[in-house]
């Protein structure tokens, strides 16, 4: 009838492959170019050497245009951690009945995880000043260049130095030759000596026009990146993972037209403040007040 719907397999062959790290290579082959199980809802593959440790690979094979697929994720043989996309997206999914089922895609799913990911993310940088911090990064500063990127997760700047002594571990908390901030409506009419920076956009900028090739130092807050693999790992404290589960039912209900999405995006704000309040402060030290070194007094 006009109305089937036909359904168009590109590919008819597929291979498996074994590696020890989350690094795609065909070195180890556990089966190639075998027949699509087409009358399954799956097709299968057992490793009969390794059980416990590695990662799992296929890829789809067309022998009429001799083209393969993009490989698939890696497939930890221990299983996915509980703060990995795949185990949230399964939570999600079993969740839902069976006409829901049919009407929300993976896409859907993995669009809303990363979408609540990046609203826990942001709230968490406005006041946890720790958790999501970078690694100590370098800013490679050359002669006569003002402008510099900075990296695609960049948040907001915990501290920028110059001279610093990496192999020194007291070096860092010294803050030595910290460099201090300039707003960027004041930028391009600042005639100080002193190095200043500012941030415009994904630039970083430093003024006085820099004279000589220099080092700088920094560390800074890192945004959620879009979640894209079943590997992906949610990196959030106190088990704050599981209140994304609310966000994308929250979603899936407002595609479904259904009232209830309201209940679920209350349960996810609630979670959300909960969390955020028990993340606030992590260290040991009493909570303590100054006066800003670039305040005026």
């Amino acid at each position: 009838p006009e109305s089937t719907r036909v359904t168009v397999l590109p590919y008819d062959q597929i291979s498996f492959y074994y590696t020890t790290t989350t690094t795609y290579n065909t070195d180890t082959p556990l089966v190639e170019k075998a027949e699509l199980q087409t009358s399954d809802w799956f097709s299968t593959c057992s490793d009969e050497t390794n059980s416990t440790s590695g990662y799992g690979w296929f890829v789809f094979y067309n022998s009429v245009t001799d083209t393969y697929s993009q490989p698939s994720n890696a497939i930890p043989y221990s299983g996915f951690d509980s703060d990995t996309t795949e185990n949230i997206l399964d939570d999600f999914f079993n969740m839902l009945n069976n006409k829901e089922l049919t009407l929300i895609t993976r896409d859907d799913a993995l669009s809303w995880a990363s979408e609540g990911y990046s609203r826990i993310r942001n709230k968490l940088n406005l006041t946890n000043t720790e958790f999501t911090s970078s690694d100590v990064s370098t800013i490679s500063i050359v002669s006569g260049t003002i402008e510099y990127d900075l990296p695609e997760n960049f948040d907001s700047l915990i501290a920028i130095s110059s001279g610093l002594d990496t192999t020194d571990p007291g070096a860092w908390g010294g803050n030595k030759n910290k460099i201090e901030f300039i707003s960027l409506a004041n930028a391009y009419t600042y005639n100080g000596r002193t190095t200043r920076y500012y941030i415009r956009g994904s630039k970083i900028g430093f003024l006085p026009t820099p004279g000589s090739d220099v080092i700088y130092h920094y560390l800074y807050l890192c945004r959620a990146l879009r979640l894209s693999l079943n590997t992906d790992e949610i990196l959030l404290p106190n088990d704050m993972e599981y209140i994304l589960k609310d966000f994308m039912l929250y979603r899936a209900y407002q595609k479904l037209q259904n009232p209830i999405s309201k209940t679920f995006y209350e349960s996810f704000e609630k979670g959300l403040n909960d969390g955020i309040i028990a993340s606030i402060k992590r260290d040991a030290s009493n909570p303590s007040w100054g006066i800003a070194g670039t305040a005026n007094v």
